[in-house]
């Protein structure tokens, strides 16, 4: 389960890791009353278009990808880094197929 990486890069995966959870909470600070865990539009909802959606779209999903990444290199387990891509993917196809759907 545990593959051989060097210091260095599992230093790397501390670096990302917390660099997540930083965006992870400039993401929902940035989103406010808009942030919740169910597919909602709300009467008064309005598209964020800044902070980290200035530049990317989906930004929630880009931390956990990072976190996940800095997991598997922390970590150098390839179960976790095998399980955080299949998590990713998941809600890749079908929960932004819904938030799309919702937007538009």
């Amino acid at each position: 389960m545990y593959v051989s990486l060097p210091f260095a890069l599992r230093s790397v995966g501390v670096v990302v890791g917390f660099g997540a959870v930083a965006l992870i909470v400039l993401v929902h600070r940035e989103l406010g009353v808009y942030f919740s865990s169910t597919l909602v539009i709300r009467p008064e909802h309005k598209l964020v278009t800044t902070g980290p959606y200035r530049f990317v779209r989906h930004p929630m999903y880009t931390s956990y990808l990072l976190l996940f990444i800095g997991a598997f290199l922390v970590s150098a387990n390839w179960v976790i880094g095998a399980s955080g891509t299949a998590v990713i993917a998941t809600l890749m196809t079908v929960r932004l197929k819904r938030e799309e759907a919702l937007l538009i």
